[in-house]
């Protein structure tokens, strides 16, 4: 799966665990109590995986681009090529 895609099926499941989280503040009597506990650890999951997948594309990004960037320099500098370290 792209990452790309990946990031947009997460968003929106970040937006509806959001959306539920605030639902079941105002509708407590809507749903079991004794699984209230469970739902809303589950929800907040959701949530943090989201953050965690944008940042990782955005990481993986940022590496790729960094790689490329030090290709083009030790293409034009050929004698520097053992020289060049980039983090």
């Amino acid at each position: 799966m792209p990452r790309e895609l990946l990031v947009m099926e997460a968003r929106a499941a970040a937006a509806s665990a959001k959306h539920n989280l605030k639902w079941m503040d105002k509708h407590p009597e809507r749903f079991d109590q004794t699984k209230a506990k469970d739902m809303r650890k589950y929800l907040k999951l959701m949530i943090h995986f989201s953050k965690m997948e944008i940042k990782n594309t955005r990481s993986a990004k940022r590496a790729s681009v960094l790689s490329s960037f030090k290709g083009f320099i030790v293409s034009i500098i050929p004698h520097l090529q053992g020289k060049v370290v980039v983090k």
